[in-house]
């Protein structure tokens, strides 16, 4: 779950990514459906997520990282769409093969767009999303 006001961005137990507008989420009596749902960018389970900053203090986008070692960027606006990419993180070569393990959490520098991910294997290992590094 991540929060950029007036927005909050959850996932599912679909693996969606969901985008609530929260001046709207609670009008009327019920909750409201959230205002963008973005299929799933991952296989299996999303494990943690970070919401990355732009220059317009919009709402861009979403890193989901999951149980499979993987961390997924995501923009929300559909002219951006083409800048969506998926990477392999947090893993490690044993005799037996690679251990794979789970993203715990993704943090962004609130101004450069590098960003950090912390895994179940113990280590933290920055990222440039820009140039996909």
């Amino acid at each position: 779950m991540g929060v950029h006001s007036p927005f909050l961005v959850t996932c599912d137990n679909f693996r969606n990514v969901n985008v609530s507008n929260l001046n709207t989420l609670f009008t009327g009596n019920a909750p409201q459906q959230p205002t963008k749902i973005v299929p799933p960018l991952q296989k299996l389970q999303s494990r943690s997520m970070g919401l990355f900053p732009d220059k317009e203090h919009e709402l861009p986008g979403v890193a989901v990282g999951s149980v499979e070692g993987r961390v997924g960027i995501c923009h929300f606006k559909q002219e951006h769409r083409n800048m969506n990419f998926s990477f392999k993180c947090h893993r490690q070569e044993t005799r037996q093969g690679i251990q794979i393990y789970a993203v715990n959490t993704i943090d962004f520098h609130p101004k450069h767009g590098t960003f950090a991910t912390g895994g179940a294997d113990g280590s933290i290992v920055c990222w440039d999303k820009v140039n996909r590094q």
